[in-house]
């Protein structure tokens, strides 16, 4: 936990700490006004360290400048948060040192960033934990951050906050971090912690080479999203012997965007150059996947997700519990009833339990009992599901000059470049994983 007695007194929602998004601390002030208010507030922690004698003596040139850089970061990212409604202006942030790779702060920096900006009055804080004791879920762990109504009103004096002026006025320095991150074994769910690795290694360059061939392509194309989408890829199992880069391996957008995250009924009003979008992905990605690595027949022309007796959407969820776990589910997570609602789907019957709907499950696909046999885990598989798409995505970029947004097992395009983008992914899908896919279409109409 970080421990700090300056907390927001209004107690914030679960829903808008969860809808919170990440601080990539990677903007700087690119206009004479953006730069003034950075100036303000930094003279503002000047002076209150001075009045409260916080320090012996005053910040070498060099370290006052890497202060500022730092503060510039934060501002930013709290005024492009503070237009997140859902989040109610909230956005998050840790401080594990490894965390502010490819960022303008240091966890030294950004705890005196807290401190000071609380203590003045422009910035609400919320601490991270590290147990659901309080109340929140578990996933609503790490430090969140805000900008007061007296922040907000200092930055309205020097500028407009809307998404265009504020894109106009803090730029991302992209020359910052790297595309690549590695994590180490998970010693429990959600808690692999990264590691370090060398970034001279032929296959971490042409990893890196690729996705930042991506971003400058999207670059170069106009999205409804607000801000720019900017991806990484993150691999993990960095610490098995013999790990070469092939586990894991999922594209996640670490712009403000959030779109890997974004709930699906918006994704729908994603425009592309100005243009209505469309979602092509594969049907029962993981499900065919492990058919067509393991050679196990299975009919293509059903719905592996069809299993008499038990919903679609428990299915599918039953599917990737197991796949996560790498072994039976023996009881429905507690979040997953409130998901059904959300997403409009029947409930779970009233009596059915998770290990006897997968006893149903197994019936159907006798091979996801033998995953561990064929040595098949969620990160052998996501590897795979990253490979397709990564090809997919170079392939559209080079050979047909289509812009597409991934979302781990899809795309999201132009309407116009459907059927190029189906036949593009269906063609790399059957030569990386040995079947043809059923390939979904949703808006094309």
């Amino acid at each position: 936990m970080d421990g700090n007695p300056h907390v927001t007194s209004e107690r914030p929602t679960k829903g808008m700490l969860l809808a919170a998004r990440m601080a990539s601390l990677n903007r700087y002030p690119a206009t004479t006004e953006a730069k003034a208010l950075i100036d303000d507030v930094l003279n503002d922690i000047l002076e209150f360290e001075s009045a409260g004698k916080l320090r012996s003596r005053a910040r070498k040139a060099k370290d006052l400048e890497a202060f500022r850089a730092g503060l510039g970061a934060l501002v930013a990212d709290l005024l492009v948060h503070s237009l997140n409604v859902e989040a109610g202006g909230y956005c998050y942030r840790g401080f594990g040192p490894m965390s502010f790779e490819g960022s303008y702060a240091t966890t030294e920096l950004l705890t005196q960033y807290r401190d000071r900006l609380v203590a003045l009055g422009l910035v609400e804080y919320v601490p991270g934990y590290q147990t659901s004791a309080n109340g929140y879920d578990r996933s609503a762990k790490v430090s969140r951050f805000r900008a007061t109504p007296d922040l907000l009103a200092k930055a309205a004096d020097q500028l407009e906050l809307t998404v265009d002026n504020l894109k106009l006025h803090f730029v991302i320095d992209r020359s910052l971090g790297f595309p690549i991150t590695l994590k180490r074994t998970a010693v429990e769910e959600g808690k692999a912690k990264r590691m370090p690795f060398d970034k001279t290694d032929p296959i971490v360059r042409g990893l890196a080479r690729d996705m930042t061939r991506i971003n400058d392509y999207l670059q170069q194309h106009s999205f409804n999203l607000g801000l720019d989408p900017l991806y990484r890829r993150g691999f993990h199992g960095g610490d098995r012997p013999g790990f070469q880069w092939n586990l894991g391996g999922r594209m996640f957008d670490y712009a403000e965007v959030g779109l890997t995250n974004m709930k699906r009924e918006v994704r729908p009003g994603i425009t592309i150059d100005g243009e209505k979008t469309c979602e092509v992905d594969i049907k029962a990605c993981m499900l065919t996947i492990i058919y067509g690595v393991t050679g196990t027949p299975f009919d293509l022309k059903v719905d592996l997700y069809a299993v008499d007796g038990v919903a679609r959407p428990l299915v599918k969820k039953l599917v990737n519990m197991a796949i996560g776990k790498g072994g039976a589910p023996t009881q429905w997570p507690s979040t997953f009833k409130a998901e059904l609602v959300e997403q409009g789907e029947q409930p779970i019957p009233k009596g059915l339990k998770a290990k006897d709907a997968w006893t149903k499950v197994l019936i159907a696909h006798p091979i996801m009992g033998r995953l561990n046999e064929h040595g098949l885990g969620w990160p052998e598989l996501q590897y795979i599901e990253s490979e397709v798409l990564m090809a997919t995505l170079l392939e559209l970029m080079d050979d047909h000059d289509v812009c597409a947004l991934p979302i781990h097992d899809g795309v999201i395009v132009a309407v116009s470049h459907a059927d190029v983008v189906e036949r593009v992914f269906s063609g790399n899908f059957e030569r990386l994983v040995g079947v043809r896919p059923n390939i979904s279409v949703k808006g094309k109409l």
